[in-house]
């Protein structure tokens, strides 16, 4: 019978076993070390990451970070997080029933967000569930992917090319430009200004991540960040001066970052989210895949579900 190991590892531990091999799955940033323990550090949160070992081989981790908030330990997904929770690395369900085993030990409440593959693999008996969507676009040169987009897409790229938008990367993030995307909505970005301008500038150094700008008569008006790792992109961050939106600014970047991605050899592009239809709709247009995917809900104990409840009551009162 097949005997499985459950490791409460520590960063080392966890650097040493997450090597450039077992990172070969969509969605593997998320569980890259640096970008963790980078994480861990900007959020303020305890890494807590659980390896599954059997026959001295890992077949499944769960990149799980823990805080504590009015006495109740939670496992929850951090900010700027598209996938948390257990990743199975070999076709075995038993690893995620054995990583929830281990979970509850930790914490007394817990969300995940699976990856699209991920979801396939386990019924996952006891979770709330709750369906997410992305969408997975594949890179191409320029005229190949505009061939593949909208008409509107593809006639704010003509606008475009007329208004001699450039794109060129940056080794700065544009904050600027990311915080006025949430000051016409009246929010506040999720992570702080100093905080956030080190993470991305942190992933940049570290070669996981790059900042691509438009550029209208020399002035950076729209910006995308994203994160990658092997052959695969993530299109993590993004923000645009909205008066310029209507040139095409939005869709010149996706293109050429498209392109720029096929040239470096990676094979598929996840836009990260789509659940808010008029996002999704931008992303669809550029002739993306749309992939489920599965948001995980589980309280442990009383506390747990005390504390679950209270939020989802605080969660509709500011909605």
């Amino acid at each position: 019978m097949t005997q499985y190991q459950i490791i409460k590892a520590s960063e080392d531990q966890y650097h040493s076993k997450i090597t450039s091999d077992v990172l070969d799955f969509p969605g593997s940033i998320f569980y890259h070390p640096d970008f963790l323990i980078t994480a861990s550090k900007i959020l303020n949160l305890k890494f807590q990451p659980l390896l599954c070992i059997s026959n001295e081989e890992l077949i499944g981790i769960a990149n799980t970070f823990t805080a504590i908030r009015f006495n109740v330990k939670t496992a929850f997904i951090p900010n700027l997080f598209q996938y948390y929770g257990p990743i199975t690395l070999k076709p075995d369900e038993r690893i995620f029933e054995y990583i929830d085993e281990a979970i509850k030990t930790e914490a007394d409440a817990a969300i995940f967000s699976l990856t699209p593959e991920e979801c396939l693999k386990s019924s996952h008996p006891g979770w709330q569930k709750q369906d997410r969507l992305t969408y997975y676009l594949i890179p191409g040169n320029f005229e190949n992917m505009k061939s593949r987009c909208s008409g509107d897409v593809k006639n704010k790229i003509n606008k475009a090319i007329k208004a001699d938008v450039k794109v060129m990367q940056s080794d700065k993030f544009p904050y600027e430009i990311y915080n006025s995307s949430f000051e016409r909505k009246g929010m506040k970005p999720p992570v702080e200004r100093q905080k956030i301008i080190n993470w991305v500038e942190k992933m940049m150094e570290l070669h996981l991540a790059e900042t691509f700008l438009a550029v209208v008569d020399d002035k950076p008006v729209a910006f995308r960040t994203e994160l990658i790792l092997g052959k695969y992109a993530y299109d993590w961050l993004a923000g645009a001066i909205i008066k310029y939106s209507s040139i095409g600014v939005n869709q010149m970047l996706v293109l050429k970052i498209g392109d720029t991605l096929y040239h470096k050899g990676i094979k598929s592009w996840d836009l990260l989210g789509g659940d808010i239809k008029s996002i999704g709709d931008f992303k669809k247009s550029f002739g993306s895949i749309s992939k489920k995917h599965v948001q995980l809900e589980k309280c442990f104990n009383l506390k747990g579900k005390i504390y679950h409840k209270l939020m989802k009551m605080k969660a509709g009162f500011n909605a």
